[in-house]
């Protein structure tokens, strides 16, 4: 599996995610920690995040019920906007739904309103459980930003996809120009057909408050020099995902 610094991913089990019960209701809060993503590296990079806002994820016996994953992936965001300089540090934000997101935006200082907005569930969304097309709409992306020259493909989902042909998606996702890394939200099923490419976190109701910001800005700091996380959550017996 790809680790940034000798770092191994998350590979937690369980179900709910991010510091709250799997009742929606928040544990003893803590200021976010996710981490410094280092110095910019001095070439155009794109970080696209992909958010499943299906039932089995936002329900309120859900994965995420109260959408903090949203308010991660912004920290984590914010994190890497304060520290690039070079204007060349890009993000995107899709949705399963092919709704609410935003192409790819500078992080230069703050975080573009466009990117603030997209990390919302958008009020228009379906919540449906497809996988495939947002891949398509981030490929198209990638075609449309020809001189980027270190892509980071991230979805944040529990993976229980309803695409026609899962294995075909999941070949797809592996497929992917770049890195690509499945922030996997709960483990209340199992997981087949990752492949051995997809970098795999997994987050579970016992990760402390960050968690997942953490798990995001790994992969912002692809390539980045002095990027420095926090210590990974003791692994709880997943080791791979087949």
């Amino acid at each position: 599996m790809n680790t940034l610094g000798g770092l191994r991913p998350s590979q937690i089990a369980g179900s709910g995610v991010l510091g709250y019960s799997a009742l929606g209701r928040p544990k003893q809060r803590h200021p976010l920690v996710v981490g410094d993503p280092g110095r910019c590296p001095g070439h155009p990079t794109l970080t696209i995040a992909i958010f499943d806002d299906s039932g089995s994820v936002i329900a309120p016996a859900g994965n995420d019920p109260v959408s903090n994953r949203y308010a991660e992936a912004a920290a984590a965001f914010d994190a890497l906007a304060r520290r690039c300089r070079c204007g060349q540090c890009l993000a995107a934000v899709l949705h399963f739904d092919l709704v609410g997101g935003t192409g790819p935006l500078p992080l230069k200082r703050r975080v573009p309103h466009a990117v603030q907005r997209a990390l919302a569930i958008p009020s228009n969304a379906a919540g449906c459980s497809l996988l495939g097309p947002s891949l398509g709409a981030a490929a198209r992306m990638v075609d449309g930003v020809p001189n980027v020259r270190s892509l980071t493909l991230v979805v944040f989902s529990d993976f229980q996809l309803f695409d026609d042909d899962p294995e075909r998606v999941l070949s797809d996702f592996a497929g992917f120009p770049g890195e690509v890394h499945a922030v996997v939200l709960g483990g209340s099923r199992d997981i087949t057909g990752l492949d051995p490419r997809i970098t795999a976190t997994r987050l579970s109701s016992s990760d402390a408050p960050g968690a997942l910001g953490s798990a995001l800005l790994r992969s912002l700091a692809q390539g980045r020099r002095g990027a420095r996380m926090p210590p990974d959550s003791p692994e709880k017996g997943v080791t791979s995902l087949p």
